[in-house]
């Protein structure tokens, strides 16, 4: 009787929730990363291409030292100036030095609100976060078909009996 438990215990395959939550922090990860591409996206109709010019480098005003720019713009006649927070950007090799000339996406609505132009290829940790998307989605999949498996098994070691 000790032996068909320790073969049942042994078929048992590994929970697949742990590694669907994974797969949604993975996702969500993504998509964070890359707010501002999807936003332009999603209202593509909304945003102009633009260059902007950064006047100055400096910090948030709560003193949380989170790295910012000034970035200064024209649209349609008119001049802006944009305070913009500056973590992500670095990733996507934008430097926030003054002087620096980037490209943005106004807002064709409120055009004092832009998004600057991130490249979704230059970032290294995108194409790592796909990396373990993809063998996760992998590891998920070999799990699903070996949890199929062994439900058919034990469906004919029930049929024999």
């Amino acid at each position: 009787m000790q032996k068909k438990e320790r073969k049942q215990r042994v078929r048992k395959t590994p929970p697949l929730l742990p590694r669907l939550v994974i797969l949604f922090f993975l996702l969500m990860v993504l998509l964070f990363m890359n707010i501002d591409m999807c936003s332009r996206i999603l209202n593509y109709g909304s945003y102009e291409k633009t260059t902007a010019t950064i006047v100055a480098k400096k910090t948030d005003g709560f003193l949380l030292l989170i790295p910012m720019a000034e970035l200064s713009y024209q649209y349609e006649g008119t001049e802006y100036k944009e305070d913009k927070f500056f973590i992500l950007p670095h990733l996507f090799g934008i430097s926030n030095e003054a002087g620096q000339q980037i490209t943005i996406y106004v807002n064709k609505t409120s055009p004092n609100y832009c998004l600057i132009q991130q490249l979704f290829y230059k970032n290294v940790v995108n194409w790592i976060l796909l990396l373990l998307l993809g063998v996760w989605i992998y590891n998920i999949i070999k799990l699903h078909k070996k949890k199929k498996e062994a439900t058919h098994e034990s469906q004919m070691e029930r049929m024999e009996k």
